[in-house]
């Protein structure tokens, strides 16, 4: 499974995003834990409603992101 299968699954997307779109996330996300001192769900997710219009927060179960997860994503 690659590093984008694994943020679908965390996210609960119905497709597997792409390399842009995942690195776009990651860098929002980022940019809302320094900027807006979002925990790192409440910027996951803020950035998930963002980047994938597929994405619903309801299906989100809090945790399935992690900072492992994101740095795999900035690495890709």
């Amino acid at each position: 499974m690659s590093v984008l299968d694994d943020l679908a699954n965390a996210l609960r997307l119905l497709q597997t995003p792409g390399k842009d779109a995942a690195k776009n996330w990651a860098w929002q996300t980022r940019q809302l834990m320094r900027e807006e001192k979002k925990t790192l769900d409440h910027a996951a997710t803020t950035a998930a409603k963002a980047v994938f219009s597929e994405f619903d927060p309801l299906k989100y179960k809090v945790g399935s992101v992690d900072e492992a997860l994101l740095k795999r994503i900035e690495a890709f």
